[in-house]
């Protein structure tokens, strides 16, 4: 009904919200219905419906815990390590395990795994990729540490002397 979709548009990274139920933002894969209308995944607009197609951006944005934060060019097949090695890679208080991945059209995904089965979101074009940084802890109060270490070894030599007496 718009008149299609321009050449810059970017399908993939369309986002649908419904106002109606408060539903809010709807997943949908804009480049399979265009490619086949009617299917079970054409749903029909209702009043309120909002439907934004942003323009192709061929960058991936890299923010958070790496040492150079920033935009890299978008290569077709490269993997998570590809755009936070051109970020300057991890920093030292990057959570590795907790990195994730907005996509275009407002979805996420979260590197994720157990034992030797991991699975890493593949970015996309206009992506984000976000290192958070681990929690930082308190500094060892080596003070306290001795001082606690000290009664358990005066309590251990008293009851020590106790029972051979």
């Amino acid at each position: 009904r718009a008149g299609g979709l321009l050449p810059t548009a970017y399908a993939g990274g369309a986002r649908f919200f419904r106002a109606r139920d408060q539903a809010g933002r709807v997943n949908l894969d804009l480049e399979g219905i265009v490619a086949a209308p009617g299917e079970r995944e054409d749903i029909a607009l209702q009043p309120g419906d909002v439907l934004e197609v942003p323009e192709f951006m061929p960058t991936v944005r890299v923010e958070g815990a790496v040492n150079a934060p920033g935009s890299v060019l978008y290569r077709e097949g490269a993997g998570l390590d590809y755009y936070v090695a051109n970020a300057g890679g991890y920093s030292r208080s990057a959570d590795k395990g907790r990195v994730s991945v907005r996509y275009a059209n407002g979805s996420a995904a979260t590197v994720s795994g157990f034992l030797f089965f991991r699975s890493v979101p593949r970015p996309g074009p206009g992506s984000a990729v976000v290192v958070p940084a681990k929690p930082e802890r308190e500094p060892l109060n080596v003070t306290a540490l001795l001082g606690n270490v000290a009664q358990i070894v005066a309590g251990t030599v008293a009851i020590v002397v106790i029972a051979v007496r």
